[in-house]
């Protein structure tokens, strides 16, 4: 019987009991099992093999490849009985990049971080954070809320809404800002005019917070006579 050939990684199988040939698949087979069973890269950024490779050494070549890696980036080189074998990757697989430091998933179209695969629906990995101002905020009243995981704030404050209930009387701006090991650091603003109720928020690049970061919210100084009410809600995303 021909061989059959699996579609994603390529392992072979199908042969009649008895028939003669079926080695080289099988051998294949056990190959390959070895490589994608707990696949460890040592290194992404080399463009030619390593000078002398231990049985089971494993790499990914970097463009331009060059030697025995020649036409074989982005594949998986790997250091088997004496010879370099390759082996394509496929969406899906998991691997420890021990350069990095770190897991790698294969997206169909690069290796991404495991803390940044897209694992979750966006809504899920959405986390709102409120600041919410009660009657007219005492000039510079701060309030302050830990953060207890790894989040980023995103550019331009995307997703993240302002109200203000009583309109004040000129516009009042109030300031975000995050402390980290005793540092502040302000990373944009909500403003209110009196012509409406919706706040405006600043442009700023993407900021990464970390567990133990406190996000701070600060009501503009000096106090306006009749803004009141105001409700902040900073949407964070999860890392």
């Amino acid at each position: 019987m021909v061989e059959i050939v699996a579609a994603r990684l390529g392992f072979g199988w199908g042969w009649d009991e008895g028939e003669d040939g079926w080695k080289p698949g099988v051998d294949q087979n056990f190959r390959m099992n070895d490589t994608f069973t707990g696949l460890s890269i040592i290194s992404d950024a080399l463009t030619a093999p390593p000078g002398s490779p231990v049985d089971g050494d494993t790499y990914i070549p970097a463009a331009t490849a060059t030697g025995a890696w020649a036409t074989h980036e982005d594949e998986i080189a790997a250091y088997q009985d004496g010879t370099w074998y390759f082996y394509l990757v496929v969406a899906g697989l998991r691997g420890l990049f021990v350069n990095h430091g770190d897991f790698r998933v294969y997206s169909g179209s690069a290796w991404l971080t495991e803390n940044t695969y897209p694992r979750l629906p966006a809504e899920v990995q959405n986390i709102p954070v409120a600041f919410p101002f009660v009657d007219k905020p005492p000039a510079a009243l701060s309030i302050f809320v830990p953060i207890v995981q790894d989040t980023t704030v995103p550019e331009d404050f995307t997703g993240s809404i302002g109200y203000s209930d009583g309109n004040g009387t000129s516009t009042s701006t109030f300031t975000l800002a995050y402390i980290r090991s005793g540092s502040t650091t302000t990373i944009g603003t909500v403003t209110f005019t009196s012509a409406g109720h919706d706040g405006t928020f600043s442009t700023q690049a993407q900021v990464d917070l970390l567990t133990g970061d406190i996000l701070v919210c600060t009501a503009p100084s000096p106090q306006d006579a009749t803004l009141a009410d105001i409700g902040i809600t900073f949407l964070l995303k999860k890392v």
